[in-house]
């Protein structure tokens, strides 16, 4: 039950990261901003995968 948990609370992790990505690039912030924030939700999305 602990590790059902801990992967519904990385989910919701990488799902914030996507909102926060997709909010940057609505808004078309400098590619360097972009790119770090896109990296951040890559290593989060392979985080929660590899806890499936």
């Amino acid at each position: 039950a602990n590790a059902l948990s801990d992967v519904a609370n990385k989910r919701s992790i990488v799902i914030k990261k996507a909102l926060n990505v997709e909010k940057v690039k609505n808004k078309l912030v400098d590619g360097e901003k972009l790119n770090i924030l896109d990296q951040e939700l890559n290593d989060v999305q392979r985080d929660f995968d590899r806890s499936r």
